[in-house]
């Protein structure tokens, strides 16, 4: 997805692979340009982070033998 975006806007991808949680700070630091990862909005995260609108909803459960 990130390389047609920048296909379509002539810029050329660099892909860093970073731990989940360094994806906000290098984006508010100026060291990405943007994060892409399935990451939950929430009220906290929405304090520093300009969100897409969401394409997908998902929970997490755990699954315990009766």
């Amino acid at each position: 997805m990130a390389q047609a975006v920048c296909d379509k806007l002539g810029y050329e991808l660099k892909v860093e692979d970073m731990e989940f949680d360094a994806i906000v700070n290098s984006v508010k630091s100026g060291k990405a340009d943007f994060g892409a990862a399935g990451m939950t909005v929430t009220e906290d995260r929405k304090k520093s982070v300009d969100f897409t609108d969401p394409y997908t909803t998902a929970e997490q459960v755990v699954i315990v033998k009766k």
